[in-house]
């Protein structure tokens, strides 16, 4: 059919969004060892790194990072987007 799926350009959008995500990331994981403050939410930590458009995302990532035992551990709150997060 000679259709190469990396000429794509959903491909190519698709790692630059994935690159976007890995950014904020290592700046998610930079801030929390850095801080000695004690736990934070992910609104506070996105309004800390300006990025308060993208809370979801940090919200999301946070909670894998602390779920796979990335030294990153979690105290669950109700309502869940109270939940605090910190360095281990």
């Amino acid at each position: 059919m000679n259709i190469n799926a990396y000429h794509q350009p959903g491909v190519e959008a698709g790692k630059k969004a994935a690159a976007n995500v890995l950014k904020i990331e290592q700046q998610i994981v930079d801030h929390i060892k850095m801080q000695a403050q004690g736990p934070e939410t992910a609104e506070s930590i996105a309004t800390k790194l300006g990025l308060e458009s993208h809370k979801e995302i940090i919200f999301k990532l946070l909670f894998r990072l602390a779920s796979n035992h990335r030294q990153i551990g979690m105290n669950m709150k109700t309502p869940v987007s109270s939940t605090e997060f910190f360095s281990v």
